[in-house]
């Protein structure tokens, strides 16, 4: 996946509109932030890219062809609540979704050592902590070496040492070619990751100067 290219999108919310013919383009090797108020429509906007629910008016063409979301098999996504089977330990979750998306063995062990999740193998995930449960949701979304990732306020509820950890192998996984797509409330997010910054702001995405 080389380019994304939205035309002319029209996003409603009930009554409230969200953007009003928006047009931008996203280019591989990037990481595009989406930022705005509480309840401005970051999520639904994301929903609406990944085809989820249906814009009021506007297309996506993916490498020049109209589509109406994306591969499921390239897109790995991070929602912003965990969706996770707390019954499971750590170790028999992983080999589950390993199985279940085929994934490379050597790459889901990688991840698992990058988010420092192998101390906590053999416990329940219920009864992990909300950031540790947060990590292992990231390592789902990565083990099918996604061409696009779309994240939900990724690093909410981490502390600095696990935010760190996230944003450095986003930028690992940006210079690999990834194109990633991020709705947040940080400013320290979006200044340390995202190279383009796009606001929810009076019906509009507004993209404005990335701060560094």
């Amino acid at each position: 996946m080389e380019r994304i290219e939205v035309k002319n999108l029209t996003i409603s919310r009930g009554n409230k509109r969200i953007c009003n013919d928006a047009s931008f383009v996203m280019q591989a090797n990037s990481i595009v932030g989406f930022m705005g108020a509480n309840g401005a429509g970051k999520t639904t906007l994301l929903r609406v890219l990944l085809g989820v629910i249906e814009p009021d008016k506007g297309v996506i063409f993916v490498d020049g062809k109209q589509r109406r979301g994306f591969d499921e098999e390239k897109t790995g996504i991070i929602h912003q609540y965990d969706n996770l089977s707390d019954y499971l330990t750590v170790k028999q979750y992983m080999k589950l979704e390993q199985k279940l998306v085929r994934g490379d063995k050597n790459y889901c062990k990688y991840l698992e050592e990058r988010l420092k999740l192998t101390e906590w193998m053999n416990k329940e995930i219920g009864k992990l902590s909300y950031g540790t449960k947060r990590k292992l949701s990231i390592w789902k979304a990565l083990i099918r070496k996604p061409e696009l990732l779309v994240m939900d306020e990724p690093t909410n509820g981490l502390d600095e040492a696990m935010k760190e950890q996230v944003w450095e192998l986003l930028k690992d996984l940006q210079r690999s070619g990834i194109i990633a797509l991020v709705a947040t409330n940080s400013d320290e997010e979006a200044s340390r990751i995202c190279d383009r910054i796009f606001y929810i702001e009076k019906q509009k995405l507004v993209e404005k100067t990335r701060k560094e």
